[in-house]
């Protein structure tokens, strides 16, 4: 038994001159993201974008409802023929908008992908200039991490700063 400690040890012994050249950057996704600035706006645009067209769908909806009204005061008075023909058109615009609502995040998140894809593309260019910067060579998202070594850098602040200011 003692035998297969000591080998396990021998390992670690010849592995950890390997690992103690590796210098090691944390950073707090989540928390990098709530004090972003530029991320903040971002969301912000993003929020005005889907309350617009919000707002826009729920004016057609109401529209297609107040002409539904009507017709079904008119049910009377018309040709019932023409009554459903009617009715059957306002029904599928009323589908059509309301799944275009249900739809709506998706619609918006398409409209802005590239918007999306290049501030995540500007983080992780801040992100590998501070590494360089630093020294480091592995950067561990901290969310899932714990750790008490103070060779491991949290570079959260620093990727911030260099995203609030930068253009």
């Amino acid at each position: 038994m003692k035998k297969k400690y000591l080998i396990i040890f021998s390992i670690f012994l010849y592995i950890l001159p390997v690992f103690s050249n590796i210098r090691i950057g944390l950073i707090n996704f989540n928390f990098l993201l709530e004090n972003s600035i530029k991320y903040q706006n971002f969301i912000k645009k993003l929020n005005i974008e889907l309350s617009k067209e919000y707002t826009k769908n729920n004016i057609i909806i109401n529209n297609l409802l107040k002409k539904e009204n009507n017709l079904n005061k008119k049910s009377n008075l018309i040709n019932k023929k023409i009554f459903y023909v009617l009715k059957k058109k306002i029904n599928l615009k009323k589908k059509k908008i309301l799944f275009i609502i249900n739809n709506l995040e998706n619609i918006i998140y398409k409209k802005n992908i590239n918007l999306y894809n290049n501030f995540f593309l500007k983080i992780k260019n801040i992100i590998n200039i501070i590494a360089k910067e630093k020294k480091l060579n592995l950067i561990i998202n901290d969310n899932f991490i714990i750790y008490n070594n103070k060779d491991i850098i949290d570079i959260t602040s620093d990727v911030i700063k260099k995203i609030n200011y930068s253009n």
